[in-house]
């Protein structure tokens, strides 16, 4: 088997919406356009939505040093600059954790939360989060 790759951000869109496991998307992109996006943005903003569809939102989120991303929706990550402590919440009395290496890939099922601890330059990551359906029906 080939090993696909991926180097631009728009083909990993259109990845996506073909029948490839959303891990192997991800883990295969080697582009560095992920930095034309940020270029644009304002230096306070963490989380950029590069793409959005009925099944997935594609963002990248910033981490500047000693800060942390919480996130409660199901995601595959890949770390694209830095490295990055990845808790799980699992609601324990210590949750288990790991590092993220740049050009590392994972899939985390429960809520996690992404640290910057202390680093001296921000960490970059690329997440495909799943949408989840759910529909609100108010009680009567």
């Amino acid at each position: 088997m080939q090993k696909i790759r991926t180097k631009s951000l728009p083909q990993l869109f259109k990845r996506l919406e073909s029948d490839l496991p959303t891990y192997d998307v991800i883990s295969s992109y080697i582009g560095v356009d992920f930095t034309d996006p940020i270029s644009r943005i304002s230096p306070t903003d963490s989380i950029i939505t590069l793409s959005s569809s009925d099944k997935w939102d594609v963002n990248l989120c910033l981490l500047f040093p000693n800060t942390f991303y919480y996130s409660k929706i199901p995601s595959f990550l890949k770390v694209l600059e830095g490295c990055v402590w990845t808790e799980l919440q699992i609601e324990a009395s210590i949750n288990p954790g790991f590092m993220l290496d740049k050009n590392k890939s994972v899939e985390l099922a429960q809520p996690h939360v992404l640290y910057n601890t202390g680093m001296s330059k921000r960490n970059i990551i690329l997440s495909i989060n799943k949408k989840i359906n759910k529909i609100e029906t108010p009680l009567l």
